[in-house]
């Protein structure tokens, strides 16, 4: 067996005995913890895996306003102790009043921490509503997430921009410039279109310097299903393989021993995101019950729309131009939608949950499976 062979083999039986026993929990409509706000679906790209073109073009009303954003904020007794804020799109800098917005935010939940999602396309835009932020209210507690799906040609078909790879990369090693606390993260979705990507991808991290995540691309309805081959799948894994093989040897780990995943739990979970990702598109199921959607995230629409969950954005518990926040969060349709999540019927593969769903169920078990797999 290869050494990259017996570390998958390893991590298969360190996931088995994760889910065996799975913590169930069920959401209730407690207060939230996170508010996602969607604040335009205006974008400067045109992914193939995005509808957010059709969405703007079937927009009859304008996007929320920073006047309706507070008076939904400022009038909720649920929306009082935010600890996480994320302003996404579309891209969320083409708002109007996108600086004004975040230092609202970050004025009204000095302790919370905020995300700005960008696809990093336009430096010269982007870095100027920065400096205004920085000026106005700083930047502190505050981060940058994006994507990333290929290196070059890859990324660019994927976001439908010629030359969005460049400028991402430009745009990331400018703010790092200017910014450093605010260097980017990125995120890679898995998908047919870029299976080859994955271990150069993983370079291109190593090499900007840059924090790396992947999730499996979750089919939407209105785009069709996601076309998995048994070829993709195999080029998918030996493209983890390779990235497996370079981690043992950027850490000079040699011979694999179980200690050496014990001992760097952020690698365990990295290791355990990355089989997961494989049995998700072999067998998409639900493999754990404690997804927090419909308790810990509040999602707004441009359009006002509240939601729980980035794959079932259908589910909309009310229109916060209709009624006030409160009272949606505990409304009948609100308590419809947490009975579709609480029947455990819905499953995804995404970076938003799964992390947290997997530690969920290993820390109150870790000894016992330290103990068992160490013996091995």
């Amino acid at each position: 067996m290869s050494r990259v062979d017996e570390i998958r083999a390893f991590v298969r039986n360190l996931a088995s005995l994760i889910e065996a026993e799975p913590l169930e929990t069920k959401v209730s409509g407690q207060a939230p913890s996170e508010l996602h706000l969607e604040l335009t679906y205006r974008c400067d790209s045109n992914c193939i895996m995005c509808n957010l073109g059709e969405l703007l073009k079937e927009q009859k009303t304008p996007d929320l306003s920073l006047e309706e954003l507070k008076s939904t904020i400022e009038n909720s007794s649920l929306l009082k102790n935010m600890t996480y804020i994320v302003l996404s799109g579309g891209e969320p800098w083409l708002h109007p009043e996108f600086t004004d917005i975040a230092c609202y935010l970050k004025g009204k939940y000095p302790d919370a921490d905020i995300l700005i999602l960008s696809n990093l396309i336009n430096s010269s835009a982007f870095l100027k509503k920065l400096r205004t932020i920085k000026e106005n209210c700083g930047i502190d507690r505050m981060a940058i997430g994006s994507s990333i799906d290929g290196v070059g040609k890859v990324h660019d078909k994927i976001r439908g921009v010629e030359g969005a790879f460049e400028s991402t990369i430009s745009t990331a090693l400018l703010i790092k410039k200017e910014f450093p606390s605010l260097y980017p993260t990125f995120n890679f979705t898995l998908q047919p279109a870029n299976v080859s990507e994955i271990p150069g991808v993983y370079k291109w991290s190593r090499k900007m310097g840059a924090h790396l995540s992947y999730q499996v691309i979750v089919p939407k309805e209105e785009l069709g299903p996601v076309k998995w081959t048994e070829d993709k799948i195999k080029e998918a894994e030996a493209g983890i393989e390779e990235v497996i093989d370079m981690i043992w040897e950027e850490e000079g780990f040699g011979n694999f021993n179980p200690e050496q995943i014990f001992s760097n739990l952020t690698l365990m979970f990295f290791l355990l995101n990355f089989e997961y990702m494989i049995s998700y598109i072999r067998d998409p199921r639900r493999y754990y019950y404690n997804c927090p959607c419909g308790d810990k995230y509040a999602m707004i629409s441009p359009l006002g729309e509240l939601y729980f969950c980035p794959v079932h954005k259908n589910m909309m518990a009310g229109n916060l131009r209709e009624h006030d926040f409160d009272s949606i969060w505990a409304g009948n349709e609100a308590r419809k939608i947490r009975d579709f999540f609480n029947s455990y019927a819905c499953h995804c593969w995404l970076s938003c949950t799964n992390d947290g769903m997997m530690a969920g169920n290993f820390f109150p078990k870790k000894e016992e499976i330290i103990h068992r797999l160490s013996k091995k």
